[in-house]
Parts: C-alpha cells; structure tokens; sequence
C-alpha cells in the first residue's frame, strides 16, 4: 500500500461535511493478500452550525449524544462500503437523524447514498467497469460487484510443420 494522502478540503464550511482520503496497492492484482485492507478513509468535518439552529432536517448532537448512539461513522454516506475506514470522532455539531445519511451537507436516505472506491465517488446507480467482463455498480452506499466468469478463446491451434527424422537410416522420429 502507498501512504495515505493528505485529507480533502472539506465538502462544507459548517453543517457538516465530508473529507475522504484514498491509497491504491501497487504491484498486485485487486484481492490479493498484500492488498487486503482499506483503500479509502473518510470522516465528518466543520460539523457546528452555520447558524444558531442546525439546516434542514439535520439535529444537533452533544458529543455525549453521539458516543451514546454509537459514533459519527455510522451516519456518513461514503462510511457504509466495505474497504472505506471511517476515522470520524464524536464532537459537539449537526448530524443526520437515524435512518438518513449525511453527505455534502445533506441528510439522504441509504438508498441515495453515493458510493467512494479508489479516490473516486461514484452516484447511485453509477457503473465502475472492473475488466472487459465485470463491473461494480453504487448500490445504497456500496459497490456491488459482478463476478461472471471471464470468456477464454480457447481450441486447437494448426498443426505445425513436421520436423526432421531424428535418423538417416533404421528407425527415427518425426514430430
């Protein structure tokens, strides 16, 4: 794995926003053991108010509030795929009430949720092609992928020429 990089700037200057961060694994094929782990890391950031009351149909949460229902990863859109770390902490700010998902400063349900894999976001529905046979596709926050087996052009090949007698007299072999 190559180092992380810095953070992004993040998506909102208040309400709550999101950075996110992305590593690739060099000198392997995906789903190797040496490429085991997370490619992607994101965290809620700027999460006070803009205004005295939260926007939209976001809450304000203590950070007693937040530790008590678990954490703040738990209500990030691109914090729901396998393969993304989530290194958000529990501070005093807006978030999402149970059930949406926070992402670009709004509160989206699941189903609405883009997905992130190898510094990209993809939209919901959105189609990541894998090789010339499989693809991932944004599916409620996570990439789903298709595991169809690959053709192979397979057959006989023509016959080559034959080679020399292995003999100039009795018996040889020709091939």
């Amino acid at each position: 794995w190559g180092l992380w990089p810095p953070w992004s700037t993040c998506s909102a200057p208040c309400d709550g926003g999101i950075q996110t961060r992305g590593h690739s694994c060099s000198g392997s094929a995906a789903g190797d053991a040496e490429c085991q782990g997370h490619h992607s890391q994101t965290r809620a950031c700027n999460t006070q108010p803009c205004t005295a009351q939260c926007p939209g149909d976001m809450v304000f949460h203590s950070a007693e509030q937040c530790r008590q229902e678990g954490d703040p990863c738990s209500r990030l859109c691109l914090a729901q795929g396998p393969g993304v770390e989530c290194t958000s902490f529990c501070a005093p700010g807006c978030t999402c009430p149970p059930g949406l998902f926070l992402h670009n400063a709004s509160c989206l349900p699941r189903t609405w949720c883009p997905c992130q894999m190898h510094r990209c976001v993809y939209e919901q529905g959105a189609v990541a092609h894998l090789n010339s046979c499989n693809n991932y596709t944004c599916d409620s926050g996570e990439m789903a992928c298709t595991s169809k087996p690959c053709p192979v052009a397979c057959g006989w090949s023509p016959w080559t020429p034959w080679s020399l007698c292995s003999c100039s007299c009795n018996v040889g072999i020709r091939r």
